[in-house]
């Protein structure tokens, strides 16, 4: 993300050079200018303004929007996208009717000339077209059986999240071994608040099973530069001492 001023010959200063690791929300209450916003990072905070209250709006949109897009980034999709795309623009130049295949000036014959090639170059673009969705499902099987981390990875991935401060207990209630995790807010979470997590949606939290869902090396990568402390001292920031928002760890006969 950069920042100018008006000079057009001033080079932009870069803000943030990863928004994968960054929040974005509405500027405190007790922040006197309007339509703000702040974009957290890990080590500060940015405070935003814009010219009227919907540009501030939109702007938290787009951050928001190309936050989650880049964590929906994945090189296999992107292959597979491309691969289905050359298939489908394959099958577009044949169907292009500009080409011509000559003219009938010698009657029947020309046009059974014309039959045979236009049947010739059908058989070889079908061929062609099978080849390439032969590779493009041998591809995705790949994809599918080939896992984003390993055995030995996946456990020192988990040996080495489990060592972040606050990540021994769930974010929210302080339950004991959080095995869920939301991967775009950074956090560990027991079963029963993830189940909270889960109905805001996907573009507020996305949470993952820490023991049955692989995670892509950047997901890895943002888990281990949060964890449930830092996290919490961010959203928790402007909380009265005197007051707590942590719900009681669940129970057996306990409903959220």
């Amino acid at each position: 993300m950069y920042s100018h001023r008006s000079a057009e010959l001033e080079t932009p200063t870069v803000m943030e050079p990863d928004l994968k690791l960054c929040l974005v929300r509405p500027a405190p209450s007790n922040v006197e200018r309007a339509c703000c916003f702040e974009l957290v990072t890990p080590t500060k905070s940015h405070l935003l303004q814009a010219d009227s209250d919907t540009l501030c709006n939109a702007w938290m949109r787009a951050l928001q929007r190309t936050i989650h897009h880049l964590h929906e980034s994945d090189d296999s999709v992107i292959e597979s996208t491309k691969t289905l795309l050359q298939t489908t623009l394959a099958d577009c130049d044949w169907n292009n009717p500009d080409e011509s295949e000559g003219t009938s000036a010698n009657g029947n014959d020309n046009n059974m000339d014309t039959a045979k090639t236009t049947s010739d170059k059908h058989v070889k673009h079908q061929s062609h077209s099978s080849a390439q969705q032969n590779q493009h499902q041998q591809q995705q099987q790949q994809n599918i059986s080939l896992p984003s981390t390993s055995t030995k990875e996946k456990g020192s991935f988990l040996s080495e999240l489990r060592r972040i401060p606050g990540n021994d207990k769930c974010a929210d209630c302080g339950a004991d071994a959080p095995k869920w995790a939301s991967i775009n807010i950074g956090v560990l979470l027991c079963i029963e608040c993830c189940g909270i997590h889960r109905s805001f949606g996907v573009q507020i939290s996305k949470i993952r099973s820490l023991t049955m869902d692989s995670f892509e090396l950047e997901q890895r990568k943002l888990m281990l530069s949060l964890g449930n402390r830092l996290v919490n001292s961010i959203y928790l920031a402007y909380l009265p001492t005197d007051e707590s928002v942590m719900p009681p760890q669940a129970k057996p006969s306990s409903t959220r």
